[in-house]
């Protein structure tokens, strides 16, 4: 037989295991789940909501600083690197459980030569040389999968493989997230600290003209000790602001994957605009757009699937055998003598203690500890969204109330102040007025600061793709909804 034939031969052997595969892998195969309706309600409370998030959403800001910072954090962040590696790990488990769904075939080749001395007495005593060429295919042990189990194993890795992308996704929303909160901070905590600085000069240009009123006795002594002591309350806050922002340029340069105290070029000092309140949508659609609610619901898929491989391996398993092999003294006669076997071996448990049985109960009881995960996780996503809207609202009529109040304190600071010249009022009014309304300055940074991330949270709450931008994997989205539609 030519080594032609041989070949043919072997992949008619595999072909004819494919064929028996392929009618009997679909015996166990989890049932499809559905969603109980009550468990989403059926719209959010909605908020004058533009259009959906964008999937880079920071680009809304407009700033080229933050633009250029967040494509740095992407590229060198440490924890999407791990997730990002936890991925290449699970993927390749997965082609591993899909390689025994295939025979496994192996060649083999050798030559062997020998030297032989014969001592008779005799004419033909003398030293003899052979030489000796082989070959060989074989298929080993190769499982015809007539239950199930080793499609149902590489299903289960798959589904694990896709969880690890929602992992990947899920870092990536939580670190861009918190690289723009971290940034809007710095801008906020810059702008409180040039604020400070105005009022402390401010205060001081009052205690000048305070002791310059006081020489011609104008003023009391009393005036200028509460002038200065105001003066010093101000100055007590900068080193606090200061420190903060050595703090959060620390704190961005290790989301950077960086070390602390390195370069980043962060010189932007002014807040951006505000950018618009997404549409978040309906309830059903974070389904399909939050990473957990997705992880959530390929985990209970490959729990399902777990099941199934753990029924199927309670059942007899058919394993084949087969090879070839091939030898001569004389290389060009290498493939004129072969030899070929295939063998079938049918194996299955007769007695286990129970082992199986428990395993088909202990994946049941995973598979329902899964869907409990997934329908809290569906709830507690849609209780994130509503909460954040609800949080974000609130947020923005605290900064308009906090405006007013603003603007009410500093007409009774001048009014004060005008009666205070005037000589109709004493000192301590206007004390209080200038306090309350440098004080109110501070806090509507703050307040501004806390809306800036409510609508940071709400955007991290819609959740998304997002991972495209880091790496095009192999596992598309339109597979990751197809499997998401089946659970």
């Amino acid at each position: 037989m030519s080594l032609k034939n041989a070949v043919r031969l072997m992949t008619r052997v595999v072909g004819i295991a494919g064929i028996v595969l392929v009618s009997g892998c679909a015996v166990f195969a989890p049932e499809p789940r559905s969603i109980d309706p009550r468990d989403v309600p059926q719209q959010f409370e909605l908020y004058g909501a533009v259009a959906p998030a964008p999937e880079r959403w920071w680009t809304e800001f407009g700033s080229g600083e933050l633009n250029a910072l967040m494509d740095r954090i992407l590229t060198g962040n440490l924890t999407i690197a791990e997730a990002y590696a936890r991925l290449v790990q699970v993927e390749a488990a997965a082609v591993k459980a899909g390689a025994l769904r295939w025979p496994e075939l192996s060649a083999s080749g050798g030559y062997t030569r020998s030297r032989q001395r014969v001592d008779l007495d005799s004419e033909m005593d003398g030293t003899t040389d052979s030489d000796r060429y082989s070959a060989g295919l074989s298929v080993t042990a190769y499982e015809i999968d007539l239950w199930g189990r080793v499609r149902s194993t590489h299903e289960a890795a798959r589904l694990d493989a896709m969880v690890s992308v929602e992992d990947l996704r899920t870092a990536y929303l939580s670190v861009t997230a918190e690289a723009v909160s971290r940034w809007i901070e710095l801008l906020v905590e810059r702008e409180i600290l040039h604020l400070l600085e105005n009022q402390r000069e401010a205060n001081r240009q009052s205690l000048s003209l305070m002791e310059a009123r006081f020489k011609l006795g104008q003023s009391s002594a009393l005036d200028v000790y509460q002038q200065r002591q105001t003066v010093a309350g101000v100055e007590a806050l900068i080193p606090g602001s200061r420190s903060r922002i050595r703090e959060l340029q620390n704190e961005i340069a290790v989301l950077t994957g960086m070390p602390v105290g390195a370069v980043l070029d962060l010189e932007q000092d002014t807040l951006p605009e505000m950018i618009p309140v997404p549409d978040p949508g309906l309830p059903a659609d974070i389904l399909s757009r939050r990473p957990d609610v997705r992880r959530a619901g390929l985990a209970l898929a490959a729990a399902d699937w777990r099941v199934s491989a753990a029924r199927a391996d309670r059942l007899p398993a058919l394993r084949l055998t087969a090879s070839m092999s091939y030898g001569a003294e004389d290389l060009d006669r290498v493939f004129t003598n072969w030899i070929a076997s295939l063998a079938a071996g049918l194996t299955g448990p007769v007695f286990d203690a129970g082992r199986r049985r428990a395993e088909v109960d202990r994946t049941r009881a995973v598979a329902e500890e899964k869907l409990a995960v997934y329908r809290a996780t569906v709830l507690d996503a849609v209780l994130e969204v509503q909460n954040a809207l609800i949080r974000r609202r609130a947020e923005a009529e605290t900064v308009e109330a906090q405006m007013r109040q603003l603007e009410a304190a500093r007409a009774t600071y001048r009014e004060s102040l005008d009666r205070y010249r005037k000589g109709t009022i004493e000192y301590l009014p206007v004390l209080t007025a200038l306090t309350q309304s440098q004080s109110l300055e501070r806090t509507l940074l703050r307040s501004r600061f806390s809306l800036f991330i409510e609508q940071i949270n709400m955007y991290r709450a819609l959740g998304g793709p997002l991972l495209e931008t880091y790496r095009n994997n192999e596992i598309s989205s339109t597979d990751l909804n197809q499997t998401q539609g089946e659970i």
